[in-house]
């Protein structure tokens, strides 16, 4: 049985837009459908380039914890299904 959009919207950011910031809350972490999403660490530097089919957001979800990093949307935007942390309690 394939996720309902209910159970897991589609987002989408255009390029270069935060997605989270260094040190938000966390409530959601996201699946990528397309596109990339680039991390930084708060100083600016880049951690990693996360791509099509990959996760990114569920440590600090996961962990109970603020946001660590930066993820902002790579050159061409990234969309993706967002994950509530609430879908975590039923697993």
């Amino acid at each position: 049985m394939s996720p309902s959009e209910e159970e897991f919207p589609t987002r989408a950011w255009a390029a270069g837009q935060i997605i989270y910031d260094f040190e938000t809350p966390s409530f959601h972490c996201y699946f990528i459908i397309e596109g990339s999403v680039n991390i930084f660490t708060p100083r600016g530097l880049k951690l990693n380039t996360i791509g099509k089919s990959e996760i990114f957001g569920e440590a600090s979800l996961l962990l109970g914890e603020k946001r660590s990093v930066i993820a902002k949307s790579d050159d061409a935007g990234v969309k993706v299904l967002e994950i509530s942390k609430n879908y975590f309690h039923y697993c």
